[in-house]
């Protein structure tokens, strides 16, 4: 839209101007240089991630605020596969530190990663990583599960591969 008047798209006046706040940063850390800031509710970001080897991830998030309670929602592939994950004040708004979301599946092959900023605390974004995991494999659960547009089927988002397992109503 034009108005014929100049009026700033990136509050954080780096990088270039469009709907994403751009700032620099001195993070030393997985940092280029610059970070995501002035985050609001509705928000999101999308990233182009190529995994290698399927398995279990951890996945680290590095972000800064000085508020407490902003809550990002992470997507793959339009899938919510890091369920309820609520950020705490770092003490400032330039003080990285990371949020990890652990022993995550993932098959191999490129995805879409979607960042959606919920809740209403602003948070500072700088790095994303997505770190094979050593830990145990998780027990078998029912992430999230919700009636299909059909109304005659449901769709059922689960924690890693059925691999010829028996589903049980109990699971559900």
């Amino acid at each position: 839209l034009s108005t014929g008047s100049y009026q700033p798209w990136n509050s954080g006046w780096n990088y270039r101007n469009d709907g994403v706040d751009i700032q620099t940063n001195t993070d030393n850390t997985n940092s280029n240089g610059y970070h995501i800031g002035y985050t609001q509710k509705n928000e999101w970001l999308k990233y182009t991630v190529n995994v290698q080897e399927t398995g279990f991830y951890n996945f680290k998030f590095r972000y800064a605020t000085e508020q407490t309670g902003g809550k990002p929602k992470f997507f793959l592939d339009d899938v919510d596969f890091a369920g309820d994950v609520t950020l705490g004040s770092t003490g400032g708004w330039n003080n990285f530190v990371f949020q990890t979301v652990s022993n995550k599946y993932i098959e191999a092959g490129t995805h879409v990663l979607k960042i959606l900023v919920d809740g209403n605390a602003s948070y500072n974004m700088s790095s994303i990583e997505f770190i094979k995991s050593t830990d145990a494999i998780p027990a078998f659960e029912v992430l999230s599960a919700s009636t299909n547009d059909d109304e005659k089927s449901i769709k059922i988002i689960l924690n890693q591969p059925l691999n010829n397992q028996e589903i049980t109503s109990n699971l559900f």
